[in-house]
C-alpha cells in the first residue's frame, strides 16, 4: 500500500527503504528543504520525520532534505489515507 501510494511522488523524491520494515526514506530532488515539507505534512494533518533530527551534529548534515515515514503502527487505511495527503500537500 505504501509503495504503490507514492508512485506519484517519485519525479520529486527518490524513495528508499521498502525493505527496512519500519519505515521509508525519501529524498527531495529538486531542493525544497526538511522544515518546508515537515510543515506542509503538519498542517495536513500528517506527522513526518527530517531526517536531520537523526544526526548528533546536525550541521554536518550536506544531504538533500530526506523525510522519514515511519508506518509501523499504521493499518493499511491510515496509510493509505496518508500518503494520499501527502501527495497533495508535496506536489
Amino acid at each position: 500500500a505504501l509503495l504503490n501510494g507514492l508512485k506519484p511522488l517519485e519525479k520529486q523524491f527518490s524513495i528508499n527503504g521498502e525493505f527496512a520494515g519500519l519505515h521509508m526514506l525519501l529524498r527531495h530532488k529538486k531542493g525544497c528543504s526538511e522544515e518546508e515539507l515537515v510543515k506542509r505534512a503538519a498542517e495536513a494533518g500528517v506527522k513526518v520525520y527530517g531526517m536531520s533530527d537523526s544526526f548528533i551534529h546536525p550541521e554536518h548534515n550536506h544531504r538533500p532534505a530526506t523525510m522519514v515515514l515511519g508506518y509501523a503502527s499504521l493499518r493499511e487505511e491510515e496509510i493509505r489515507e496518508g500518503i494520499r495527503i501527502l501527495v497533495s500537500c508535496w506536489k
